[in-house]
């Protein structure tokens, strides 16, 4: 089932930060790192696009981040996993629910790709896990049918229930008034196969959140935070 935003919440508006500090892991566009900042909180953008201090393969820059999480430093944290090799929807495929980590009969190439990916997912566990000890509140994001929920090791770190929204989204914290049921009646995209028209995968044409889902998130992760003072 898919739910969605009718309408965009309003930021609030201020003229300090005040709600601390927040960051997003894997954040391309950073486009929610952009809304919550709407909603008055200083932001921090991770992604190694911006170069190797920001790679979350390396394990000496996720130990650095876990060091910042558990201390406390990010009240709030979105961590968005490269999904590529935990797709159901790649062919060939570079995993099964047999070799969650990686199909053996594979190229070096993709071998490597496939070993990279499972290395990101590991240490996205090891972030959300600090970021909790810390006691930020935390989501975190992959497609709903991505083989990394299958993994033992998320299946143990994630103690509640998803949110879906054509992708499923773990959180530490509760925030309805965040999404609702569609109530219109145009049709909804599964992002499930391949997009003939984009010339790649569904999940990857709907890479970048929709504007209303992460406006919704911080309006509500902003709400729980002004509820713990």
């Amino acid at each position: 089932m898919l739910a969605s935003m009718t309408s965009i919440p309003r930021p609030v508006k201020v003229s300090v930060v005040y709600h601390g500090r927040c960051i997003e892991f894997f954040a391309g566009c950073g486009i929610w790192s952009t809304s919550m900042a709407a909603f008055g909180w200083s932001t921090s953008k991770v992604d190694f696009l911006n170069g190797p201090q920001f790679n979350l393969a390396d394990d000496k820059v996720v130990d650095s981040y876990c060091c910042q999480l558990r201390s406390g430093l990010y009240r709030c944290v979105h961590i968005a996993t490269e999904c590529t090799t935990f797709s159901r929807g790649t062919r060939p495929p570079y995993r099964n629910n047999e070799h969650l980590h990686g199909i053996k009969q594979q190229s070096a190439e993709r071998r490597a790709k496939t070993e990279t990916g499972t290395k990101l997912a590991l240490n996205s566990i090891k972030l959300y896990k600090a970021a909790e000890f810390g006691r930020a509140l935390v989501s975190w994001e992959n497609p709903a049918e991505s083989m990394l929920w299958c993994l033992p090791e998320a299946e143990t770190a994630v103690l509640q229930k998803p949110w879906t929204f054509n992708m499923v989204t773990c959180y530490n914290f509760d925030f309805p008034s965040a999404c609702r049921q569609c109530n219109h009646k145009r049709h909804l995209v599964q992002l499930r196969g391949y997009n003939p028209e984009a010339g790649c995968l569904w999940t990857k044409s709907a890479n970048r959140y929709p504007r209303p889902l992460v406006m919704g998130m911080a309006k509500a992760a902003t709400e729980r935070m002004l509820g713990r003072k």
